[in-house]
């Protein structure tokens, strides 16, 4: 998201820094509408993150905060697939989940409203109900398994990038 949007004064944008912090979008976002009453949020999270602390669905529920989660829903820790795809010869260990999960009905089942989108046109369809819709809305974005975060982090690059003031 961070290559594609945007940030200025009238819409601001938060980010860990992609420094692996899973979990840090909803908590985020939910402090974002909190603290701009009346504008909606949005966050764009992978599955994994968004399973770390998908309980405080309920807390943007109770308090009808204009929040609109994309989930990008792959049934898998993306990058820790990534990472082991490419550095430990496709060993993979405790990055994939077996069925995923259905978003949209978590959504509903923590008071919040949802939908499910699996392609641009349905993404976009999801977009325009979440804007007419009170409170949370959940956009379980299925996207294929194997699909690689671009540009790729790995350790050390982020950090010698920041470090040297963003000259590579």
């Amino acid at each position: 998201a961070a290559h594609y949007l945007s940030a200025s004064p009238t819409a601001p944008f938060i980010t860990s820094g992609g420094l692996g912090t899973m979990g840090f979008g909803l908590p985020a976002a939910i402090g974002a509408a909190f603290g701009r009453p009346g504008k909606r949020v949005y966050l764009v999270s992978g599955d994994g993150s968004f399973l770390m602390n998908c309980q405080e669905i309920v807390t943007a529920a109770e308090n009808r905060l204009p929040l609109t989660v994309l989930v990008m829903n792959d049934a898998q820790l993306g990058m820790i697939h990534q990472l082991q795809d490419a550095f430990y010869g496709k060993r993979y260990q405790v990055s994939d989940f077996a069925g995923g999960a259905d978003y949209a009905a978590l959504a509903a089942a923590m008071g919040a409203s949802g939908g499910t989108a699996g392609s641009l046109d349905e993404v976009s369809a999801e977009l325009d109900k979440a804007e007419r819709t009170p409170g949370p809305y959940i956009i379980d974005c299925i996207i294929a398994q194997g699909e690689n975060v671009l540009p790729m982090v790995t350790g050390g690059t982020l950090t010698s990038f920041m470090e040297e003031g963003g000259t590579k």
